[in-house]
């Protein structure tokens, strides 16, 4: 079993779909998203949103663009999520002009030193951020607690964004048919007495032991081991299947609490045709329930 590697290919049109979604997308979300958060500003949802707009722009452009570069993406998503922040600020700062008349880059200048967007920013953090209920006053940050808050913001903005856009690069895409590959579908679970013998027969590349340990897909188990496959849409099982092993982690009334994966990489038609008929048929001494 082999770890999968992007191409790193990037054709041209998927980069122009790319960028598109990643200046204009970005840009026309965060307009809609000042002109909201001059009726109401909920703190770290705005954030929130924002991130998870950029990243989502950067996956579907990575997904319908077939760009198969997971540091292009990345830095899409990362770029975007400056885009739609920087935008809410642009916007604050027309509606500012607007509201301030003729006379606002002479008053920026008395009261910050300085004109224009960089002024603005000067003069905004001075007056301070207030956070509190609706309808009461809040508790002003401070110039100082106001960067460090608007600081906080992008940060949240850039790691959401970040997080979504990575795995659109992470996905599995079939170079010889063009095409990435379909979800994933389960194949079975293991026991978490069984585990460990299971991870160890793939680490070896024993592909018939370690099938020996699946059994159906288990509920109320903690810490079992579920086992997910997908394929080429064109070349089905003719192809190198993307074999996954996740840790599932259950509270006492079977309710999933996380799930991480611990084991994932490509097999050959051979290996998985060798996996698939050692399985233990259902119904026998074998289940694990």
């Amino acid at each position: 079993m082999k770890s999968y590697k992007p191409s790193g290919k990037a054709p041209a049109s998927g980069l122009v779909r790319l960028g598109l979604s990643t200046v204009l997308g970005n840009v026309l979300v965060g307009g809609l998203l000042h002109l909201l958060g001059r009726l109401i500003y909920v703190i770290l949802l705005f954030p929130l949103l924002m991130g998870a707009t950029a990243g989502g722009l950067a996956f579907a452009a990575t997904y319908g663009g077939k760009i198969r570069n997971p540091m292009l993406t990345i830095a899409a998503g990362l770029l975007g999520g400056l885009c739609i922040y920087g935008t809410t600020h642009g916007a604050d700062y027309l509606q500012f002009r607007s509201e301030s008349g003729a006379r606002v880059d002479e008053l920026l200048e008395e009261r910050v030193g300085e004109s224009g967007f960089g002024g603005y920013l000067k003069f905004s953090a001075q007056q301070g951020v207030s956070i509190g209920k609706i309808g009461r006053d809040g508790i002003n940050l401070g110039e100082t607690g106001t960067w460090v808050y608007w600081l906080i913001e992008l940060a949240i903005v850039e790691l959401v964004a970040g997080a979504i856009a990575y795995g659109a690069a992470s996905q599995v895409f079939c170079e010889k048919c063009d095409e990435w590959y379909d979800s994933a579908t389960p194949v079975g679970g293991v026991s978490p007495d069984k585990g460990n013998t299971f991870l160890e027969a793939l680490k070896g590349q024993n592909f018939s032991q370690a099938a020996q340990s699946v059994g159906p897909v288990l509920s109320n188990t903690n810490s079992s081991l579920k086992i997910s496959h997908c394929f080429c849409p064109s070349c089905g099982k003719n192809g190198e299947v993307l074999f996954s092993v996740a840790k599932d982690q259950t509270d006492k009334k079977g309710k999933n609490i996380w799930s991480r994966t611990v084991k994932e990489g490509l097999l050959t038609p051979q290996e998985y045709q060798q996996f698939q008929a050692a399985i233990p048929p259902r119904g026998n001494g074998s289940d694990q329930s």
